[in-house]
Parts: structure tokens; C-alpha cells; sequence
């Protein structure tokens, strides 16, 4: 090797290792997350198949890389240090490649370079475990021999095996290059080509197989893994966009996509263009295979474009000196406009601003404060043995935390449950909560039915926490037994209890609204802040947050935050029509037009636009159209209250006595005996503001409890207009009333304790409070009385 081309492999290594360094301590995804879970746990013993079911075969290989490991203190950084190898090896490789090819060095010395920086694209490898960049030395360097003449085809064999055994999928390119192989050098070099590819496969299988890998269960397992990834490989259809994304990465990669095509395209038609035209289908096709779930699948595709750069390299310098310069300033354009965006995630690759640029941004940014939260939790309640169960992928939570996984398959599956290779899955989560009743249960995923978990485990949990409004924190506060075993049913019951418990719609992360639906107002007000903080582009908790402000009326806040989350998402189909709502409440009637309209001409005619069009006339006085509008928008959805009490406002305004009487016997057929007992009150409540003048609301309400005795809304409501007439024994009676009996709604119940405190005194007064904040810790009511007693008291001891 002369000097030249040993100067060359120095720098492509250096630009290799400079380029991974940034992401040395990057965040864990969930894919290096699962890979390292057996190595960071084997100190409690844990092993591959009991604790952890068979992934990333074969298993005698990662064995080796949990031996690499070793130990939970710098095992992440000695995996990617190995990562760095292969990748330094990957773009060698691309270099011998492209020498190989065109025998010219400064065209192979491009190549690797652009391979060296490029093959560390931030979103493909930066925190994440994947194959792919360790099967690239041995498929390029397979390429290289196959080219290089009929005596290379033993060794070119040799590295197509052992391309397998990073991944086995890669059997894909012998399989295809034989073809070629026998076209080319005939059959003796094919038999040759064949025993050698098949050596480290029958190899590594024989390994496998006396480690005891090839057994029932292991084989059950790998149908189970396999199942599971072609129902998760659905979701990129189901919730991202396949072609954004390519344009994604053709922008993070554009000088690879700009060189490297026009140079594979040329090299066709060239001396070994059969070879380059097999590779490049193969490499195309093994995306294809894949479904392109990951980003990572694009990385051989970047490193055979890599080598297209080098070949249109060596092309152009054959070329006469103004299309070297002209294609030079082209291609430095490109690359320096380029490299200008992707420096922040080479110069502040762990800044927030930084990570949610990721796709991945929810667990490089939110998982860390979760597992940091959970880990203070634990230790402080002394639960530093116990397990916990993390619904959907993210199971780095189990490496943040410290705490071992209840479950052995780690991971997240979708329907449809129509198979039995999918009993593996449910007999590795139910009968993992079963045995090791984790402490914690968190939903990073929403697909989870808790109640009916609680049905077919005996296991009872308490949501304690919606941790930056996203992640539901459920504690474990007790357990029965369950009249049947879950594990000794049939598959086919197996699966339908999966279905069951699994049937939301939605199989992905997402904002959890329980502390508002709830009525925890302020407390999904300070977690949807916290999310927001740590970041600021979040759409969907910009658009939540604008909920909750319009919740407390804070209409301008609510106004800001929706229009963040417009500016974040413009095709988010609702923001605009939320944005609009808020613009009516406020009188901004022409700007909320305005919206609606735009609304109609991006997505159609919209439901939601009919309801925003009748309060756009209820603000311009226009009331017997508004009333029309709301009752065939209550038509489409007659449960929405916000449209009766909107329609009922209007009927208000238009003094229709008989209207509302048809709606109050209306309310009598809803089926829901909540909704129709709310919707009673309200009613009743507007008849009692129109007879206002000639008596009190009071009498009103009196008369309709006469009629329905036990509905809590009408006896609260009639206490409050008691309160407000100046009777406050008569209204306190049936506040006590509302707290003495256990079939009050919690909701009322907890407003009724306060109205009690409001109108008690001393230690009642706080008695009061308290029983208020147990039903609804987030009452601010309650809290701000509790305050001021304990201020009082405070005063009273200071001398």
C-alpha cells in the first residue's frame, strides 16, 4: 500500500471517528434500549429467552456484544465505540470500492470521505442500535471482490456470509449476485460462490443451535418477534408520511443524492455496470422488504451513494476543465449549504433545540425527565428493588430508571390479534404482570385499557401522575386473584382479550387529556407547561395547552398557544377552528371568519365549522339563525353540551318559554343518566334566568327537583341560588345533603365540600377543604382556603 493511499485511509478514519464523537452520549432510542437490556440487567442475572425474548439473532452474536457491555457504567459508550469501528470500516470500504472500479484514489479518497461524514446522518444512526452499519464493510467489500475477477469469488462469498449474521435479510444479495456470478464467470465460480456464502451461515447456525437457540421455544419466540414487526411496520403507514420523509433525508443528505445518482446511473454503462445495476436493485429492494420502518434501512442505500460520488468523481476528472468546475461549484454549493444545517447536531447534539429536530424527539427529550422523575420516586418510597411495566417501545425507561422490565418481550404490538404466533406476546406481558406484579405501570403508548387489565389480572392500578401531559403514571394498590388462568387459555381467547384491551385507535404516543377531562384543570395547566418548556416546538402541547387556557378563560393565552401550534403544524385539520373559537369568544368575529374559511378550503366542510358559524351569528344578535344552526348541529352530535348550552343562551336571548320546554322533555329520553341529568339542570337553569324577574331562581329550581328528587346537578344548582338569595343555612343543608351521600357524582361532591367550607368556620371550615382536595386534589378553591388558615394561624402564633 503506497503512501498516498495509506494518507487517505487516515483521514477518512479520522473524519469517521470525528463525525461519530458528538453522539458518544447521546440519548438512548428504543431500538439500542432493547439490544443493551439483557447486558445492563445480567447482573440480576437475567438471560436471553427467561428474561428476554430472542431478538437480533444470531443470539451467540449478542452475547458477544453484552460481553463488550460488561457493565451498566460506560456499556453504552463501549457499544458505540464498536459502532464507530464498523462505521470507519464501512467507509474503508467504500474507498477499496471505488478504487477498485476506477483505479484512481482521489475519486475512492472522496468516496470514503463522504461516506466517513454522511454515514453518521443524525437521524439514521445518532442514538440508535442498528444492524445495518454493521453488515455495510462486509456487503461492499463482497462488492469489491466479485469485481475484482472469477478468483475472488471464494473470499467475495466469505463476506456475503458474514453479512448474515449482523442480519440475516442480506442473504438477499447472494441470492441475487449468483445469478450474475454464473452469467459472468460460470458455474465452477458459482459452486464456489455458494459454499462460501453458505459457510459462516451453516456455521453460525451449528453455534446457535448447540447454545440451544434452535429449540421450541426459541423458534416460537422468533415467530412471535417476527409478527410483532410486521404489525408495527403498519403505524409508519398509519401516523407518518413515507415520501416527507424521504425529502427529509434527501435534505440532511443532499451533496450524496446530487453526486452520487448521476454517478451510479454512468457506471452502468461501464466495464462492471452488471454488477453495479445488481447491487443497486438488491440495495433498493431491501428497503422495500423492510417497509422502510426505520430511517436507519436508508444507511446502505447513503453508502452505495456514497460510492456513486466517487465513480462520478473519476467520470468528471476525464472530462475537459470547464465541466470539472462547473460540476466542482456545484457539488461545494450544495455540500456547503448542507453542512451549514446539520451543524447544530454536530456542534450541540444534546441541546433541546437540537433533539426535537429528531424524529425521535419524544425520547431523546421527554423520556430522560420521566425516568429521572420515576427514579427520585422509587428510591424515595424505597422501591429500588421492585419492577416496572412500560406500555409501548419505549423501553429505555428500564435503563433510566435503574428497574428491571415486568414483561420479557420489551417491546409494543399492534392488532390485527389473528394469529397464534402473537400468544407469545400476550403469555410475556400478562403473565409478566402476573408474576412479577410491577410497582409502576406507565402508558407511553394509548392504547392501553388499564380497567379491563385490572379485569383479566387482578391487578389494581391508581393513576398517580400524568407526567408533561403525556405519560400516565400508574401505581399498583392491590391485587386479586381472577377466576380463570390467563396463561392456560386458548390462543384464539388470548388474542380476542388483546384485541380488547388494546382497541383505542390510536397505537402511538400522544397528549393524554385525563387531568382536564377529569376536571384537574390547573394540574394539566403546570404538566402541559413543563412539556412545553423543556419544548417549545411541541404542536400537539402547544394545541393542548391552548385547551386548557380556554378552560380557565384565559383567551388570549389560549390564542398564543394554538397559534404557536398552527405555526408548528399548518395541517393539523382542528387548530384553526379551536383558534376560531377563541377569536369568538373575544368578538373578533372577521378573523375567525376568516379562519373557518380557510379550514373549508384546506380539508372540506367540517362539522365543527357548522357549531363555529352559529356563535358567530349568536355574537351578532342573530339568534333564531344561530338556534336553526345549533339544532342541526346537535342533530350530527347530541351530546355535545357545550352546543346546548350555547342553544339554550340563544333561546335566552329569544324569551322561547316553549322551546325550552320541548327541550327539557327531550332531555327525559337521553339514555346516559349523567347527560341527562346535567342537561335537565341546565334547562332548568335557563327557564329560572327568564322567570328571574317575577321570582327566584331559587323557586324555579324547586320546582323542577319536585320532579326529579335525586338529580345531584338540580340540588346543587339549587343550592347555589339559595347561597346567592341570602339563605345560607338552607343552601349549606343541601350542600351537606350532596356529601352525605355516597351516589353523588365525585365532581359534585368535591364542589359541595367546598361550598360547605365556604360557608363553615374553624376547624370545619378546614375539615371541609380537605374532603374537597381528596376527591379533587387540583381544587383551587380549596386550596387557596387552606392557605389562608394556615396563614391566620401563623399570624396568631407569631408574638
Amino acid at each position: 500500500m503506497d503512501l498516498q493511499t495509506t494518507t487517505f485511509l487516515i483521514l477518512i478514519a479520522l473524519t469517521g471517528i470525528l463525525s461519530r464523537r458528538p453522539f458518544l452520549r447521546f440519548p438512548l432510542d428504543d431500538d439500542f434500549s432493547i439490544y443493551t437490556y439483557r447486558a445492563r440487567f445480567a447482573g440480576k442475572g437475567f438471560q436471553w429467552k427467561r428474561d428476554l425474548q430472542i431478538i437480533g439473532i444470531p443470539i451467540w452474536r449478542m452475547l458477544l456484544m453484552d460481553k463488550l457491555f460488561k457493565h451498566p457504567e460506560g456499556g453504552i459508550e463501549r457499544i458505540r465505540h464498536l459502532q464507530t469501528v464498523f462505521h470507519v470500516g464501512g467507509s474503508m470500504a467504500v474507498f477499496f470500492a471505488v478504487l477498485l472500479v476506477t483505479a484512481d484514489p482521489w475519486a475512492a479518497f472522496v468516496g470514503g470521505l463522504l461516506h466517513a461524514f454522511y454515514g453518521t446522518s443524525p437521524d439514521l444512526t445518532a442514538g440508535s442500535f442498528n444492524h445495518e452499519q454493521f453488515y455495510i464493510p462486509f456487503t461492499l467489500l463482497g462488492f469489491s471482490l466479485l469485481t475484482a475477477g472469477p478468483e475472488f469469488v471464494i473470499y467475495a462469498g466469505l463476506c456475503f456470509g458474514l453479512a448474515t449474521i449482523p442480519k440475516f435479510t442480506t442473504g438477499l444479495y447472494p441470492a441475487v449476485l449468483s445469478l450474475i456470478v454464473a452469467y459472468q464467470y460460470g458455474f465452477g465460480a458459482l459452486t464456489l460462490f455458494i459454499l462460501a456464502t453458505s459457510g459462516p451461515i451453516i456455521l453460525s447456525n451449528l453455534i446457535e443451535y448447540k447454545m440451544g437457540f434452535w429449540d421450541d421455544l426459541a423458534r416460537k419466540q422468533m415467530q412471535t418477534r417476527m409478527a410483532t414487526t410486521l404489525r408495527l411496520s403498519q403505524t409508519k403507514a398509519m401516523y407518518f408520511n413515507r415520501l416527507r420523509e424521504v425529502r427529509q433525508l434527501i435534505a440532511q443528505t443532499l451533496p450524496l443524492w446530487v453526486a452520487g445518482l448521476p454517478g451510479l446511473f454512468l457506471s452502468f454503462f461501464g466495464d462492471h455496470g452488471i454488477w453495479l445495476g445488481a447491487f443497486t436493485a438488491v440495495t433498493l429492494a431491501m428497503i422495500v422488504c423492510q417497509r422502510a420502518f426505520s430511517r436507519y434501512h436508508y444507511l446502505p442505500w447513503l453508502s452505495w451513494l456514497a460510492l456513486g460520488c466517487g465513480l462520478l468523481v473519476d467520470f468528471i476528472s476525464r472530462q475537459e476543465a470547464k465541466v470539472q468546475i462547473v460540476s466542482g461549484l456545484i457539488f461545494l454549493s450544495c455540500a456547503i449549504w448542507n453542512i451549514k444545517n446539520l451543524l447544530p447536531f454536530y456542534l450541540r447534539p444534546t441541546d433541546k433545540k437540537t433533539l426535537a429536530r429528531y424524529e425521535k424527539f419524544d425520547q431523546y427529550i421527554y423520556l430522560p425527565h420521566l425516568g429521572k422523575l420515576l427514579k427520585r420516586l422509587t428510591r424515595m418510597r424505597g422501591e429500588r428493588g421492585a419492577r416496572i411495566f412500560v406500555w409501548g417501545t419505549f423501553s429505555q425507561l428500564y435503563h433510566l430508571t435503574g428497574l428491571p422490565a415486568a414483561d420479557n418481550y420489551l417491546h409494543h404490538s399492534i392488532g390485527p390479534w389473528d394469529t397464534e404466533a402473537l400468544e407469545g406476546f400476550h403469555d410475556g406481558v400478562i403473565g409478566g404482570l402476573i408474576r412479577h406484579k410491577p410497582v409502576y405501570l406507565i402508558k407511553t403508548f394509548t392504547d392501553l385499557d388499564v380497567e379491563y387489565l385490572e379485569k383479566i389480572t387482578g391487578l389494581r392500578y391508581q393513576l398517580i401522575k400524568v407526567v408533561l401531559a403525556r405519560f400516565p403514571v400508574y401505581r399498583l394498590t392491590g391485587f386479586s386473584s381472577v377466576a380463570e388462568d390467563p396463561l392456560a387459555l386458548p390462543w384464539q381467547e388470548k388474542m380476542r382479550r388483546m384485541q380488547t384491551l388494546t382497541e383505542a385507535d390510536w397505537h402511538a404516543p400522544a397528549i393524554d387529556r385525563t387531568d382536564l377531562e377529569q376536571g384537574r384543570t390547573v394540574t394539566a395547566l403546570r404538566e402541559c407547561l413543563k412539556l412545553t418548556r423543556l419544548n417549545p416546538g411541541d404542536s400537539r402541547g402547544l394545541i393542548y395547552l391552548g385547551e386548557i387556557y380556554s378552560q380557565l378563560g384565559q383567551l388570549e393565552n389560549s390564542i398564543t398557544a394554538f397559534a404557536g401550534g398552527l405555526l408548528k403544524e399548518p395541517l393539523h385539520s382542528p387548530v384553526r377552528l379551536l383558534l376560531a373559537r377563541q377569536k369568538i369568544k373575544l368578538g373578533q368575529l372577521d378573523e375567525a371568519v376568516d379562519l373557518i374559511f380557510e379550514e373549508i378550503l384546506r380539508f372540506g366542510k367540517n362539522d365543527e365549522a357548522l357549531f363555529l358559524q352559529a356563535l358567530i351569528h349568536q355574537k351578532q344578535n342573530k339568534h333564531q339563525q344561530a338556534v336553526n344552526e345549533f339544532e342541526r348541529f346537535r342533530t350530527l352530535f347530541p351530546k355535545r353540551h357545550d352546543c346546548w348550552q350555547a342553544l339554550l343562551e340563544s333561546l335566552i336571548n329569544l324569551n322561547d318559554r316553549e322551546q325550552l320546554q320541548r327541550l327539557h322533555a327531550e332531555a327525559e329520553t337521553i339514555a346516559s343518566k349523567p347527560d341527562r341529568e346535567w342537561m335537565k339542570t341546565s334547562v332548568a337553569g335557563a327557564i329560572a334566568r327568564m322567570n328571574k324577574k317575577s321570582r327566584p331562581e331559587s323557586e324555579t329550581f324547586s320546582y323542577y327537583l319536585r320532579q326529579d328528587p335525586d338529580n345531584p346537578f338540580l340540588i346543587y344548582a339549587r343550592a347555589s341560588a339559595l347561597e346567592r338569595e341570602g339563605e345560607p343555612e338552607n343552601a349549606f343543608s343541601l350542600f351537606k345533603k350532596l356529601t352525605s351521600c355516597s351516589k353523588v357524582y365525585p365532581h359534585i361532591q368535591a364542589r359541595a365540600w367546598f361550598r360547605r367550607a365556604r360557608l363553615s368556620r374553624g376547624e370545619n371550615k378546614e375539615q371541609c377543604a380537605q374532603k374537597c382536595l381528596e376527591l379533587d386534589p387540583g381544587h383551587e378553591g380549596a386550596r387557596k382556603i387552606l392557605v389562608e388558615l394556615n396563614s391566620k394561624s401563623h399570624t396568631h402564633l407569631t408574638p
